[in-house]
């Protein structure tokens, strides 16, 4: 825990009227094009906006403070315009290396501004209508704290935060802002970085803490008032984080905003309606409780003796409200039923592909959604599904023909099928690797050869929830270098662990060498097993019965060692395969051995 914590004041709140009639635009994911806010708002015929994190709290000074990798983020998904040229070569498919990053900063340092927001500083451009933001998962903790020690300060910005709240006065209610930015890293919970109060960043990033939480839990406290209606506005989404679902409830939250999933359709749901019996919901509080203890029982003993008496009261602040989640075998609470059926929330698009829309009068808050959605019109290239079934079988059909000559490769057929990396970015997402389940044995198809997944080099990570868990925990040349990464669910307790796969045995050892391996998260060797890669195309000759290709199944009798197939041996002839037609087997071999040589002769 940062011991440059400083205690602050309490909460403040402002009060918004706007009248018996208002529409509220909510985005999310503005990227620093701050004028498209007043854009939106002016086409929504909005008084008031919402934005749920990713703002773009850039200024001038920001550049040196931004890590490479998270730069990189930042050009490839930027909206402004004088990164366009940048931008393409970035998201170009066909461009597999790209521009590195020591390209990258030279050619943004002769136009270091990665937001709008200097402009905004400067008085050049202004918001039109109030804006309520939190900060998001890409910004710089040093503007955020300018922000909030006064040095910064923009008309009609209004930063919302564990220290303030905010009132608007609305279509006949009450409508009380309660925020929390930053995005949700378990293992970064009980570390400030860069910061130095409650808020946590570093090298162009910013993630929640705890103590954070525990300060939001105090503010609502002190807010309360049973006439509001409370709205809790996240960066991170409760539907997806058990910790945020939670907070919700300890915070008596009515509607809940959120973003970070980064869908082309904004949603809108309750638990009830995505859970089919409490028992789901109630297990996904568990797996996310049990997931912070774990961090909290690892980092204990050195957190509670850093922290002075008015942090320790934050941080029991959340870790109570964390303990009361349901375990496995306990059931939910009362208020947790509650919530389980009258929080309602809504998750939304980047500003690039949607928005929401709160008409709220006479006390009702209606809701309307937008969104640009996916585009489907690349299926209309697409053969039909049973012309492809078609091909296929004819192909299949062709490959096991049996011929007295050697017959050339087809490339084309050989060739693996297309990747996501090869369709349009803007269509959804489809599994990008030809896999197999043979029981609970996964194989990767690679031309001819069928790769046991256990036999890929790669790292095992543990406890992760996410590759957003993974990543800082990787050298940026690692994680560019990696193949793939697969997240599964432990046998026992509710963490999740994740095998991160490498080119090669070495790849995977340079990794390690080069990961962080002194926080709660284990990295170590995932080691190839002894087994060789098998063809595909020799395991699928012959019969093989219904086993997984490397069982006997049900074959009969062992393959005599003389050369005879189960062909010329009878097994096809009909029958249960016993003892009789072991005899019998084994006498056909007999005389076939001692039969004069000659040409081959069809058993049928």
């Amino acid at each position: 825990m940062n011991e440059q914590i400083q205690q602050k004041s309490s909460f403040s709140a402002d009060v918004l009227d706007l009248g018996q009639n208002a529409r509220i635009l909510c985005v999310a994911d503005i990227r620093g094009n701050l004028s498209q806010i007043n854009e939106l708002a002016k086409e929504a015929n909005a008084q008031a906006v919402i934005h749920t994190g990713d703002f773009g709290f850039y200024d001038s000074d920001s550049l040196p403070r931004v890590s490479n990798k998270t730069l990189r983020h930042i050009i490839q998904y930027s909206p402004l315009e004088k990164f366009q040229r940048l931008r393409t070569s970035l998201n170009n498919k066909s461009n597999t290396t790209g521009p590195s990053a020591d390209q990258i900063r030279r050619e943004v340092t002769s136009s270091p501004e990665l937001s709008e927001l200097p402009e905004f500083l400067r008085g050049e451009k202004r918001f039109s209508v109030p804006v309520y933001t939190v900060w998001g998962a890409c910004e710089d903790v040093k503007v955020v704290e300018k922000f909030r020690a006064k040095e910064f300060n923009i008309d009609n910005l209004f930063i919302l935060d564990e220290a303030t709240s905010h009132l608007i006065n609305v279509g006949g209610i009450r409508l009380r802002l309660l925020g929390l930015g930053g995005a949700l890293v378990y293992h970064k919970l009980f570390d400030c970085g860069e910061g130095i109060t409650t808020i946590a960043g570093g090298q162009g990033t910013m993630w929640t803490t705890v103590l954070q939480m525990g300060e939001l839990i105090d503010t609502a406290n002190k807010c309360f008032d049973p006439s509001t209606t409370r709205m809790l506005v996240t960066h991170a989404s409760p539907g997806r984080e058990g910790l945020i679902s939670q907070l919700g409830t300890v915070l008596k939250a009515d509607i809940s905003i959120s973003a970070a999933l980064h869908f082309r359709y904004s949603t809108s749901y309750n638990d009830f309606s995505v859970n089919p019996d409490v028992s789901h919901y109630k297990a996904k509080l568990a797996s996310a409780r049990q997931s912070f203890m774990d961090v909290w029982d690892t980092v204990k003993a050195k957190v509670e003796p850093a922290c002075a008496q008015h942090q320790k009261a934050l941080l029991y602040n959340a870790i109570e409200a964390f303990n009361r989640m349901p375990t496995h075998e306990a059931a939910l609470q009362e208020n947790e039923n509650a919530h389980f059926r009258n929080l309602w929330n809504f998750n939304l698009s980047d500003a690039a592909f949607g928005s929401l829309v709160l008409d709220i009068k006479e006390g009702r808050v209606g809701a309307e959604l937008k969104s640009s959605g996916f585009n489907f019109g690349y299926r209309r290239q697409t053969k039909p599904v049973h012309q492809a079934k078609q091909n296929a079988v004819q192909s299949q059909t062709q490959s096991r023909a049996p011929s007295a000559t050697p017959q050339s490769v087809n490339v084309e057929t050989a060739q693996p099928p297309k990747t996501a990396e090869s369709t349009r970015t803007d269509e959804p997402h489809t599994e990008t690797t030809d896999k197999s389940i043979n029981g609970d044995v996964q194989t990767v198809i690679l031309g001819e050869k069928q790769v046991f997944f256990r036999d890929l080099p790669g790292l095992f990570i543990a406890p992760v929830n996410s590759e957003e868990e993974i990543e800082p925990l990787l050298d940026p040349l690692d994680w560019k270098t990696k193949t793939s990464i697969t997240l599964r669910d432990r046998k026992f307790g509710s963490t999740k662990f994740a095998y991160v796969i490498f080119s090669s045995k070495e790849a995977a050892q340079k990794a390690l060498e080069r990961a962080k391996k002194d926080g709660p998260i284990e990295v170590k060797l995932k080691e190839p097993s002894s087994h060789s890669y098998r063809s595909s195309a020799s395991d699928s000759e012959g019969f093989r019965g219904r086993g997984r290709g490397r069982t006997r199944g049900f074959r009969g009798p062992a393959r005599p060692r003389g050369g005879s197939s189960y062909r010329e041996s009878g097994k096809e002839q009909g029958g249960t395969v016993g003892k009789d037609n072991q005899v019998q087997t084994q006498t056909q071999t007999q005389t076939q051995k001692a039969a004069p040589t000659g040409p081959a002769v069809d058993s049928k």
